[in-house]
């Protein structure tokens, strides 16, 4: 049975605090927030290699340096000319990024994939193509400038830039590796795409999604990655088990039955066995920014 992953949704102030104030239009609502320059943002709270189950439908464009996202489980630097939509569900923890980082992205909160990004992407994108991002953005900007606004506008320009995203020549997904046209290198992806969309802690439960006995789907992943199933596995579940740590105040037991462990004691000792401590002194110890 399909393990619902309790999404978060990260409480961004309606500070200057945050922002600072300038020409740059970053505005914050609390269902969609238009940020035009990534670096009017206080960097000190933004909360790096903090894992964050994503309760929202995100594009972003970089204009210069870059920044090191992992984006369920899959490491990926987006660099100037880059684009990236990712959609709710997805883990996502920022890792680093160069200085000179700038960027301008929406976040929509409640609008889904909007039937176009099912799943999160990464892609180049042409100079036309770019430039009408930043129009579609500017253009948010000044319908929200209106305190009067609907979002359904919102949403619906999101969606619109969606669409001409998806259908210009220009939207270049980023490759993978050359072997990932492998046998092995395919069996990888569908488990990974498997791990993320239930988060089971059973391997017998892919294994049988997958057609392919559990050894042999250990082998293959072993080979493939260097990891075990039950480390990949055990990989996910901590990066769950954390963000719910950091940004709700969820009981243990009720983070212990959403992750598939029997108890909250089978948790706490997993938990422990990762990390060193308990879940509730990794919950001191790591208050979160915002």
């Amino acid at each position: 049975m399909k393990n619902e992953k309790p999404f978060i949704k990260l409480a961004i102030p309606e500070s200057s605090d945050l922002f600072s104030i300038d020409s740059i239009a970053n505005i914050v609502t609390p269902k969609f927030v238009l940020v035009r320059s990534v670096s009017a943002v206080d960097k000190t709270l933004i909360p790096v290699d903090k894992p964050v189950i994503s309760n929202e439908f995100r594009i972003g464009l970089v204009l210069r340096g870059w920044i090191d996202y992992q984006v369920n489980m899959k490491l990926v630097r987006l660099e100037a000319g880059m684009l990236l939509v990712s959609v709710p569900g997805d883990i996502i923890v920022l890792k680093q990024c160069s200085e000179d980082y700038d960027a301008q992205f929406v976040v929509s909160v409640g609008m889904g994939a909007s039937g176009v990004f099912k799943h999160w992407c990464l892609m180049r994108v042409g100079t036309s193509l770019q430039q009408r991002v930043l129009a579609y953005f500017k253009l948010m900007e000044q319908v929200m400038k209106n305190q009067q606004f609907d979002i359904k506008t919102l949403h619906l320009l999101t969606s619109a830039l969606c669409t001409d995203i998806q259908s210009d020549p220009s939207s270049v997904p980023v490759e993978e590796p050359a072997n990932t046209d492998t046998r092995q290198a395919r069996l990888f992806g569908s488990f990974i795409e498997l791990l993320n969309e239930y988060g089971d802690r059973n391997i017998g439960f892919y294994a049988e999604k997958l057609s392919i006995s559990p050894n042999r789907l250990s082998t293959n992943i072993k080979q493939y990655s260097g990891l075990t199933v039950m480390q990949w596995i055990n990989q996910n579940t901590m990066l769950q088990a954390r963000a719910l740590l950091d940004y709700t105040d969820y009981p243990i037991f009720e983070i212990a039955q959403n992750l598939g462990f029997e108890s909250s004691a089978f948790f706490i000792c997993f938990f422990k066995r990762e990390t060193g401590m308990t879940p509730t002194a990794y919950r001191k110890r790591n208050l979160p920014h915002i």
